[in-house]
């Protein structure tokens, strides 16, 4: 994962987890601590919690967005965006695809995206822990 990446979780509250298990909302990033720290822990030894881009057409549970409620992203895209049939439909065939997700979506959707906490920046897998999978945790 790149320092390009981490900058455009800034924003977003997403939390993450350290090597040693510890669970932080990422709030930012030290560039004048050698190595680098991002919130107190050196580059590399914390992952961000994500949902990953599969999960645009799977229920998710967003802390503090539709009331709490589960919702599918990609139909709550087409109604925050007045997306056309097409362009959902488009959007839906390739939804597993994050190149073409990086190429279609314009750029408040991805900011949508990411303030939901899905993973359209293309991190390789390994280096997010996959928020689907979390058990007995909030979302």
């Amino acid at each position: 994962m790149n320092l390009i990446q981490w900058s455009q979780l800034l924003p977003h509250g997403v939390e993450c987890i350290s090597m040693n298990n510890t669970r932080f909302t990422f709030g930012g990033i030290n560039v004048d601590v050698k190595p680098l720290c991002i919130d107190g822990y050196f580059y590399g030894e914390s992952r961000p919690i994500l949902y990953p881009i599969d999960c645009l057409t799977k229920e998710i549970t967003v802390k503090g967005y539709n009331n709490g409620d589960p919702f599918v992203p990609i139909k709550e895209l087409g109604r925050v965006y007045n997306m056309n049939v097409v362009e959902y439909c488009m959007i839906e065939q390739n939804a597993q695809n994050i190149d073409f997700a990086l190429r279609t979506f314009s750029f408040n959707v991805i900011q949508t995206l990411l303030s939901w906490h899905i993973n359209v920046i293309g991190i390789p897998d390994g280096l997010f822990v996959d928020k689907s999978k979390l058990e007995g945790v909030e979302q």
